[in-house]
């Protein structure tokens, strides 16, 4: 054998048959790309904002992730369920019942889209929740071609490459894509994930600019923009490294990218719908909104007069509000559910503690992760290395109500993060004890897909 390559081509049937109920007016494409924060995207691919900028594109300010990884941020988005409301009621075994948790894109094939879900990943868009679906998902799927190209690399459990021989992974992404908008004669409802190049490393989602910006550049000239809404989106900002532990780093890891383009005909049609997703730019948001903003597309829920009767009738406590509808400028993390570890908006001020209050505080944390590790006998018991950063917030008559910590740990030198509540005299943790550096060797001893145990574990 002198060579070898994998190739790829969409297939396309005569007829996908279904029942119609809804003609579908616009594609709606939703471009994902792995630990991308807003910010961020600007910095890395300026071009391809600058483009969507001046095409009128809106970007969510506010746009709060709800949880720490992938899992509960795409599945508030998918399903409109919380992670552990759906690992409890509609998964087994890493297998996801159907009836119980209904895929969005199901909810557009019923109304008369065709459907698209692929990954330039082996891991897919959920990773085992997705490879252990019954059937494949969607119309057109392009992880079986991933999954084969795994083939090709020593290490064939390993899923972030970011090259298939000379090509990038991303641009058969983006080609697989190109060419089925081009060739789809229906209205499409589309995922196209990117992680190969932006899931690990902050500086390297700059080498996607001009071919994302091609790409749409491509659409516009194609017409196609006319008659599509496109959603750039992630799931977080980087996670990792040394970005995420300064305080910026830390603001932009729970602020990811969410940008729409509406097309001229969309902005006419609904008017009121349009000014309302302008107004919501400045409001707190978050993936259950975007989920609830996808199902007004199918349900056809947009005309001025059913906005009009919706507003009044909504509760602007609800977690799940779709941005088609006016957002409360005093909406809280508190009232939709966000823990104070992930939340964003705090106006109180925030001070340095003293060196008693850093330990205190500290010892609390390594005490929480000790006891999740007690059940793995193939892990060390960690200890307090160093307090890289503690703060308190501070609100009237100088009462402490939460402290912020950063600290390294040995053995392994894991740095973490917490959110610490105060009750009296005590503390106790705030939502999730969060790492800041990679662990992916560190922790090989112990099988925890959901990174649950393997983010804290040093094995012996």
């Amino acid at each position: 054998m002198i060579y070898n390559d994998f190739f790829l081509f969409p297939k396309f049937i005569k007829e996908i048959k279904r029942r119609q109920k809804v003609r579908p007016a616009f594609n709606v494409l939703l471009f994902g790309m792995e630990s991308i924060s807003r910010m961020n995207f600007m910095r890395m691919m300026p071009r391809t904002s600058l483009f969507l900028k001046e095409k009128g594109s809106i970007q969510l300010l506010g746009y709060n992730k709800v949880g720490d990884n992938s899992y509960p941020n795409l599945f508030a988005l998918l399903f409109s369920k919380s992670f552990k409301h759906a690992k409890n009621s509609c998964i087994v075994d890493n297998v996801i019942n159907g009836s119980e948790c209904v895929f969005l894109w199901n909810k557009f094939k019923e109304a008369g889209y065709d459907t698209a879900l692929g990954s330039d990943s082996a891991a897919g868009l959920l990773a085992a929740y997705e490879y252990n679906l019954p059937n494949i998902p969607t119309d057109f799927y392009l992880q079986p071609f991933l999954f084969e190209t795994r083939n090709v690399f020593n290490n064939t459990h390993y899923c972030y490459h970011k090259c298939l021989r000379n090509k990038y992974f991303y641009k058969l992404l983006l080609n697989w894509s190109a060419e089925l908008l081009k060739r789809s004669r229906n209205k499409l409802f589309g995922i196209f994930w990117e992680e190969s190049i932006s899931h690990e490393i902050f500086n390297l989602p700059q080498n996607m600019d001009d071919d994302y910006y091609d790409f749409l550049k491509q659409l516009e000239n194609s017409k196609y923009l006319d008659n599509s809404i496109i959603i750039l989106f992630s799931d977080h900002g980087m996670r990792w490294g040394e970005i995420a532990q300064t305080e910026q780093g830390r603001l932009e890891s729970r602020l990811p990218l969410f940008e729409l383009l509406f097309p001229l005909k969309f902005q006419k049609q609904f008017q009121l719908a349009f000014k309302n997703i302008k107004q919501n730019r400045y409001r707190l948001t978050s993936p259950f909104d975007l989920h609830e903003t996808l199902l007004d597309l199918v349900q056809n829920n947009l005309d001025d007069n059913k906005i009009n009767t919706r507003s009044k009738q909504m509760s602007q406590d609800s977690s799940k509000i779709s941005l088609f509808l006016p957002i409360s400028e005093d909406r809280t993390c508190k009232t939709i559910g966000i823990s104070d570890h992930w939340c964003t908006c705090n106006e109180n001020e925030r001070i340095d503690m003293n060196e008693e209050q850093r330990i205190i505080a500290a010892n609390y944390i390594i005490r929480h992760i000790n006891r999740l590790l007690r059940k793995q006998p193939k892990c060390h018991q960690l200890r307090i290395s160093k307090i890289l950063n503690a703060t308190v917030t501070i609100g009237q008559n100088n009462n402490i109500l939460k402290a912020f910590i950063v600290l390294r740990t040995s053995p392994g030198g894991g740095i973490f993060e917490s959110t610490l509540n105060r009750r009296g005299k005590e503390w106790y943790v705030s939502g999730k004890v969060t790492r800041l550096n990679l662990y992916r060797y560190t922790s090989q001893c112990i099988q925890d897909k959901n990174d649950n145990i393997k983010m804290y574990c040093t094995c012996k």
